[in-house]
């Protein structure tokens, strides 16, 4: 058995990603083929990991991004800052839309998801399940990154908890 772990997160696929706010190679689970030299069939299975909340380094469209004090909130309880450069992550909430892109673009199998224990503590837990601009309503990822970048986020919200995960 061997795991093979991409780099970076789906939105940042040259191809498939938020252009021109990528990186310079593919990061979705079918570049790990052309990268190990491995045929597709040798995959059994493809896990998707998400943080309980969505974060994003530098410039790009970010329809969920919390520039007030629950988004500071998830920065520093998430220790969201950059390992090299300590630079600060942009933070916001879970966006259901980009997972939901992100498992299609990747096969997901299955799909795990991290930092649950940063959102303790909060009143209310928002996940975005669409996007609306122009009047019309977005469940899927617009294709056009002016329509992301000036999308509002439509929320389902759950009631928060206090008491600490961990």
């Amino acid at each position: 058995k061997v795991l093979f772990e991409g780099a970076q997160g789906t939105m940042l696929d040259i191809d498939h990603g938020t252009y021109p706010y990528v990186t310079s190679s593919n990061t979705i689970a079918g570049a790990v083929c052309t990268g190990a030299g491995i045929a597709p069939q040798q995959i059994d299975s493809v896990l998707g990991i998400s943080k309980a909340y969505t974060t994003r380094v530098g410039g790009g469209p970010f329809p969920t991004e919390d520039k007030g004090p629950q988004g500071e909130k998830l920065r520093t309880a998430g220790k969201e800052f950059g390992t090299v450069t300590g630079r600060p992550r942009r933070c916001g909430w879970f966006d259901a839309v980009v997972v939901r892109t992100a498992a299609r673009l990747n096969g997901l199998n299955s799909m795990a998801l991290t930092k649950i224990d940063v959102l303790s503590g909060l009143p209310t837990i928002k996940i975005c399940t669409g996007y609306e601009y122009g009047g019309k309503e977005y469940q899927e990822l617009p294709a056009s990154a002016r329509i992301l970048a000036n999308a509002t986020p439509i929320y389902e919200e759950l009631p928060g908890w206090e008491e600490p995960l961990n």
